[in-house]
Order: structure tokens, then sequence, then C-alpha cells
């Protein structure tokens, strides 16, 4: 299961690359189908985990806009 989100961690990180994007932006780097709206709430809690994560390695940034949106890239280290 480790192995899995380290995968997932990849794919998030590989999609931030071409341009800055919000939490439900990455549902389809991180699960390859589409969100019933039944789902929506887990796969966007999922998505989050796994953004915070990387923002907490420091491999990520994000940023708020005026509007509230959060949008998260890549670091360029």
């Amino acid at each position: 299961m480790l192995n899995h989100h380290y995968a997932a961690l990849a794919r998030v990180q590989d999609f931030l690359t071409l341009e800055p994007r919000m939490a439900a932006d990455i549902f389809t780097s991180l699960y390859s189908r589409k969100i019933r709206e039944s789902e929506y709430s887990l796969a966007l809690g999922e998505a989050v985990g796994h953004l915070n994560y990387l923002w907490h390695q420091n491999k990520i940034s994000r940023d708020i806009k005026k509007d509230g949106k959060i949008y998260y890239h890549i670091n360029k280290n």
C-alpha cells in the first residue's frame, strides 16, 4: 500500500510540472478515471492529503488567490 502512495505522489509531481493546478485538477493523475459525484468529497480529501504531504516535504508550493482558490505548483530546486 505504501508503494501505491509513493507512485501516486510521483504522478502528482509530474502533473504539476505542466502548470499550477487546484486539488480537483489532479484527480486524473491520481485515479486515472472520472470521479463520480458520490465519490467527490473522498477523492478531494485524498488529493489534498497528497498535496499537503508534498508541500510539507517542500517539493511543491501553494498560492492562495484573492478568491480563496489554492493553486499548487512544483518547486524548481
